[in-house]
């Protein structure tokens, strides 16, 4: 987008995804997100809890985006 360089990634692969989001941000002078797809019925929440800290910590944007297939 015009404000936020933007990594989609499973959310077995959060830890690859974080140094993407990051890395895409300074190359681009955006603000780092990470958008993280996962299936509907088998969210891992302590997984995601981890990858939700760990993005807050750093100052990534993070979005838990649902599959519907």
């Amino acid at each position: 987008t015009d404000r936020y360089a933007i990594e989609v990634d499973f959310l077995g692969k959060w830890k690859e995804g974080i140094g993407q989001s990051q890395f895409y941000s300074s190359k681009t002078k955006k603000l780092p997100a990470l958008f993280l797809v996962h299936d509907r019925g088998q969210i891992d929440s302590h997984t995601l809890q981890l990858a939700a800290d760990e993005a807050q910590r750093l100052g990534i944007h993070l979005v838990s985006v649902v599959a519907t297939q």
